[in-house]
């Protein structure tokens, strides 16, 4: 069991004044079977600000701002205990995280090498199977920024063997429900780290596991989770529409997580 002091900041700067801004925001951490949230503060810039949930239960900043502006920010503070020895037993939604997105379907070239996949892997468990899955993707693919980018998919990545974290769990995702397993996209921090990471849930034997394909890693105290979904869609971390005429924009991030030591 770990506890982390969480510090996201966002600021978008707008080339020219914009209105009737609407944004979602989903780097807020909740309380769920493996960690708890001890607090959240939140700052926003905006004339209105709300908290709600999705269909999948993670926790969304929506607001807007009616009123010309260049900026826009956020800044949030969490505190969260993990402790991953407990278990996600839910199977509400195993239908959903079995169902193929855009961004997780095979090509025909994936097909083939699960074919193959299986073959090497008859005999294993569930769970057995997955981290084989998850270990053949770590070594298949070579990790590059800027090869990969946001709307790039599964199957594109895979055949340029190049991505990141995002495309990972794509691939990953993909195997794993062609092969029968629910499995879902995991948006978050890892300790150690500067940037948002994503991984991979899986469901065998009654109970959801994590494992990251970039990392090679199980899940464990390490791992923050902000949202999860079908894929990286629905954990977008930040979502908007504004109105303004040739307006460019630049985002400045910075996120830090640091362990919290009691005595």
């Amino acid at each position: 069991m770990k506890t982390f002091q969480i510090n996201y900041s966002m600021e978008l700067l707008f080339s020219k004044p914009v209105e009737h801004h609407y944004f979602t925001l989903k780097c807020l951490p909740k309380t769920q079977p493996r960690q708890q949230v001890i607090s959240n503060k939140i700052y926003v810039n905006s004339e209105y600000f709300s908290l709600s949930q999705d269909c999948f239960r993670n926790n969304i900043i929506y607001g807007n701002t009616i009123g010309k502006h260049d900026t826009f920010s956020v800044s949030i503070r969490s505190v969260v205990q993990v402790d991953w020895t407990q278990y996600d037993r839910d199977d509400s939604l195993l239908p959903v995280f079995l169902k193929q997105t855009e961004a997780t379907s095979l090509s025909s070239h994936m097909k083939q090498c699960l074919v193959e996949l299986e073959l090497l892997t008859h005999g294993l468990n569930t769970y057995e199977k997955a981290i084989y899955f998850s270990k053949y993707i770590f070594e298949y693919m070579t990790y590059e920024k800027g090869a990969t980018g946001i709307n790039t998919s599964g199957k594109m990545a895979f055949e340029n063997k190049k991505g990141v974290c995002q495309d990972y769990a794509h691939i990953l995702i993909g195997f794993l429900r062609e092969s029968g397993i629910p499995a879902r996209y995991v948006a978050g921090i890892m300790n150690g780290e500067k940037y948002t990471h994503a991984w991979v849930e899986f469901y065998a034997n009654g109970y959801w596991y994590g494992t990251d394909p970039t990392n090679n890693l199980l899940i464990d105290d390490n791992y923050v989770i902000f949202s999860k979904g079908r894929d990286h869609k629905d954990t977008l971390i930040n979502k908007g529409v504004f109105y303004g005429m040739n307006v460019s924009q630049k985002q400045n991030i910075e996120i830090s997580i640091e362990e919290v030591i009691y005595d």
